[in-house]
């Protein structure tokens, strides 16, 4: 129905005894932390002055602490209707803070077991390219002695971490497509498919991989040839 056909209509509201006309139309009002908004009734305080179980709501707004105007609002109120008390006054940024408290905790255990993945990941990449050098001292030893540099031995190990790096990518970024869905309710205002995020999630797993490989490369750069083949 257009807006300029609401006004007069009537509604009920909490039950069909209590029908009230539609005196107004105004605009939409976010109603929680994240910015929703949903349809609201607003009725005036006189219409339930009556009834002392009638809960009412108001929003002060100030340029200093809230508690410092509080006794203020307290005489208003009084003034308004001396039966009326000013139960649980809260400050704005608490009642937001509760409003996001459950996703707050979510994000924040999801950022530590992300951390723990991390550091497994790292500790994982770094044990598998040591034991390969291990199993591979020999053949270095042979490369060297053939005229390979430190630098060209270095390449080798990071070049077997790239295969497992990028076979970590490309499974991390598929499960991330496919639990976007779910993600999508812990984040405000970002969507888990973004580009920009995928990427700066494969750049810190490939920093985090590249130093992990930088102890094992760097040891086999030091394999001494004659050693190598005499431990063979």
């Amino acid at each position: 129905m257009p807006l300029d056909r609401v006004v007069g209509q009537r509604i009920a509201i909490l039950g069909r005894r209590n029908v009230r006309e539609i005196i107004g139309v105004v605009s939409d009002v976010t109603v929680d932390a994240y910015g929703q908004q949903r349809s609201a009734v607003y009725t005036a305080h006189r219409q339930f002055a009556g009834n002392r179980n009638w809960l009412l709501t108001q929003a002060v707004a100030t340029d200093g602490p809230p508690d410092a105007i509080l006794p203020a609002v307290r005489a208003v109120i009084a003034a308004m209707d001396p039966e009326l008390v000013v139960h649980r006054p809260t400050p704005m940024t608490e009642i937001i803070g509760r409003g996001t408290s459950v996703q707050r905790f979510a994000v924040v255990l999801m950022g530590t077991f992300a951390t723990v993945s991390l550091t497994l990941a790292a500790i994982g990449l770094y044990g598998v390219l040591a034991y390969a050098v291990r199993q591979r001292t020999t053949e270095i030893g042979i490369r060297m002695t053939l005229g390979a540099t430190a630098s060209e031995i270095r390449s080798l190990v990071f070049r077997q971490a790239s295969f497992v790096l990028a076979a970590g990518l490309v499974a991390g970024i598929a499960g991330a497509l496919v639990l976007a869905r779910w993600l999508s309710s812990l984040v405000f205002q970002v969507s888990p498919t973004d580009a920009r995020i995928l990427a700066a999630t494969a750049m810190l797993l490939t920093l985090t991989a590249i130093l992990a490989a930088w102890l094992p490369a760097r040891r086999a750069s030091r394999i001494q040839p004659a050693t190598a083949m005499h431990d063979h």
